[in-house]
């Protein structure tokens, strides 16, 4: 039986895809492609890097998107005493293959170094911490600390704010 994300994109992908935009707006016209973002949520292993690392290959894979977003903490589970994930660490290998293979940017989460919840970026050429969940839940601010400034990525000339759950300050 398919997962539910395979059903749900094999729905998507009969849609026309749509070509460069132009837009109208008081900045002047610009052309881009769209950009195909793609939120994927894969079973998950408590604490099985390897096994987690896999089946987000697989979901990039059968995404076909540009960008695949993964929930919170999504390569060890939400498991606040899961130790950390180093951007090297070869049980990564399997989501680089797929990024190498289909191009895709895929932004997955963990615990990292210095004791935050972070968003990796994956892309064909490695691993990089693209940023550090600021504000933290009760029981997350029990043993991680809050990233120190906010992240964007440019991705194909589309510009990505990024944030972790439900993550917002205590003014808005």
């Amino acid at each position: 039986m398919p997962t539910r994300y395979e059903v749900i994109l094999r729905v998507d992908h009969e849609v026309d895809r749509p070509g460069a935009r132009v837009d109208h707006s008081d900045e002047g016209a610009e052309n881009r492609t769209p950009l195909r973002l793609v939120v994927a949520q894969p079973l998950c292993v408590p604490r099985d890097v390897a096994a987690n690392a896999r089946a987000h290959a697989v979901a990039v894979r059968a995404a076909r998107a540009r960008v695949v977003l993964f929930p919170e903490l999504s390569l060890t589970g939400y498991e606040l005493d899961a130790p950390v994930v180093p951007v090297d660490d070869p049980r990564l290998g399997p989501m680089v293959e797929a990024c190498a293979e289909t191009g895709a940017l895929a932004l997955a989460g963990a615990p990292v170094a210095g004791d935050h919840i972070a968003m990796l970026a994956v892309t064909g050429a490695g691993v990089t911490v693209a940023y550090r969940k600021m504000w933290l839940g009760d029981a997350e601010a029990r043993r991680f600390r809050p990233g120190e400034a906010p992240a964007v990525l440019d991705v194909d000339g589309w510009r990505l704010g990024l944030a972790i759950a439900c993550e917002r300050s205590a003014y808005g």
